[in-house]
């Protein structure tokens, strides 16, 4: 045994250089699985590395996708990187706001992924707003838009003088304020920047 260099019987000491090379911890593990997620891009292969980035991507598991988001949550736990793709279904749409019939009502849309989008719907006329992908998830989604302009305008005041951006403080005896809401009449003082002056 004395001639096998052994410090202890079934140990052997042995030097590694490493120095032109050393351990990494990336995985060359890919799997790929295609299912009915809730939500996320539609035949489109997106690397997820871990369950945040499924849940993120493609939503939490629900009852009628259950085995295939628990697959791929099981295979992300191993450590391995997964190629994940939504399947498609002649009932997915997009929530989305129609401009034709007004607030709270949609066309029937279905944008597949950013690709999709950039092809086929980037001059699209007939709605507002749409959702990224389709789905149930976008259902309760609110929309709130603030532009550059005020809500409410002051109208009976003398605007001479006054210039867009400066600061001043207007007295009131009356005035109506009106614009999209409702309309009152001010007695008192206000304060403000101005942001336009005339009727345009």
């Amino acid at each position: 045994m004395a001639g096998l260099g052994l410090v202890s019987p079934g140990i052997k000491v042995k030097e590694v250089d490493l120095t032109r090379g050393g351990i990494t911890g990336v995985s060359d593990q890919t799997g790929a699985i295609a299912g009915p997620f809730c939500k996320g891009p539609i035949n489109e292969p997106t690397l997820v590395e871990n369950e945040k980035d499924l849940v993120d991507t493609f939503g939490e598991s629900k009852d009628g996708n259950y085995e295939y988001w628990m697959s791929a949550s099981s295979y992300l736990s191993y450590g391995g990187a997964l190629r994940v793709v939504r399947s498609d279904s002649a009932t997915l749409n997009n929530a989305n706001a129609a401009v034709a019939t007004g607030a709270g009502s949609s066309v029937s849309l279905k944008i597949k992924n950013t690709e999709d989008y950039y092809n086929s719907y980037d001059t699209a006329t007939e709605w507002y707003w749409a959702t990224k992908n389709p789905g149930t998830w976008g259902n309760g989604l609110k929309v709130c838009v603030i532009d550059a302009r005020a809500d409410q305008t002051v109208t009976g005041i003398n605007t001479s003088g006054i210039v867009v951006g400066a600061a001043v403080t207007q007295s009131f005896n009356g005035a109506q304020v009106g614009g999209i809401g409702t309309s009152v009449t001010l007695n008192g003082h206000l304060k403000g920047i101005v942001t336009g002056v005339g009727r345009s």
